[in-house]
């Protein structure tokens, strides 16, 4: 079975610049089309739209008239061309006139805009442009492929980005102990002796001033008021464990206070 009279249909390849130099002999000689696509083994149509695409004006040299000529460099460069305009080369190709324009309205003094203000004022000017959403812009930045840095964005070097997947650890996250929720039914219901309220009584918010600490028992509303000289937490941790010795550990069962600083 010859190639050309082969059933089996094969995937189709462009003409290469060799197959060009032979079409450009061949109808040199005033082949037809048809006996081109013999010799080449390719479809009629297919010389014909080489024929039209290297088909160019050249004047001739011993007779000085214009003339139609194909020229396999003239196909080989027109078929690049279209090569290169038929590849879709993303987004940010298509988008230089947004790109250019935040550039400059990022790297004027003083500045007006953010990326997110700019985007959104760029959109609704210029409707027809083409122009990207405002977390691709910030990719662009990251990528460097825009003429500023995250150096040139202050705001964004000091925010910290969830992302999905992951947790944020705070080292000096502050333990707030059990929810006063959380206590025992009993110390709820005020039927058992022993269950105490604290909380600190301040005057002026410094340091050095004196405050009271106050100690409630939930049941027989017993209050026992100590003054301090400052409201410091070792200040009042001292004065915890000094009322529970002088009244008597067995008396205190469980101590609920707020979350404040001091305790």
């Amino acid at each position: 079975m010859t190639r050309i009279k082969n059933i089996i249909s094969n995937q189709y390849h462009q003409l290469n610049l060799a197959e060009r130099g032979r079409i450009e002999t061949l109808r040199g000689l005033d082949w037809s089309i048809r006996r081109i696509a013999k010799a080449l083994h390719r479809n009629p149509s297919t010389i014909s739209r080489e024929l039209r695409r290297g088909t160019t004006t050249q004047i001739n040299a011993n007779t000085h008239i214009f003339e139609q000529s194909y020229l396999a460099e003239t196909g080989e460069a027109v078929y690049r061309k279209h090569r290169l305009n038929s590849c879709y080369r993303g987004l940010f190709d298509h988008c230089q006139t947004f790109c250019n324009a935040l550039v400059t309205a990022l790297k004027a003094r003083p500045r007006m805009h953010s990326v997110d203000t700019f985007v959104h004022q760029f959109k609704t000017n210029y409707p027809g442009v083409v122009c990207p959403s405002t977390p691709t812009a910030y990719r662009y930045i990251d990528d460097q492929r825009l003429a500023i840095r995250n150096s040139d964005l202050p705001a964004k070097l000091r925010r910290r980005v969830k992302r999905p997947g992951t947790k944020h650890h705070r080292i000096n996250k502050k333990n707030l102990g059990h929810l006063i929720e959380e206590r025992p039914t009993v110390v709820q219901a005020r039927q058992e002796l022993g269950h105490w309220e604290g909380d600190l009584v301040k005057g002026k918010r410094v340091e050095s001033e004196p405050a009271l600490m106050t100690l409630t028992e939930r049941v027989s509303r017993l209050e026992i008021i100590v003054k301090l000289p400052n409201y410091h937490a070792d200040t009042c941790l001292k004065a915890f464990q000094k009322n529970l010795y002088d009244y008597g550990t067995e008396y205190f069962k469980i101590i609920t206070s707020d979350n404040g600083a001091e305790f």
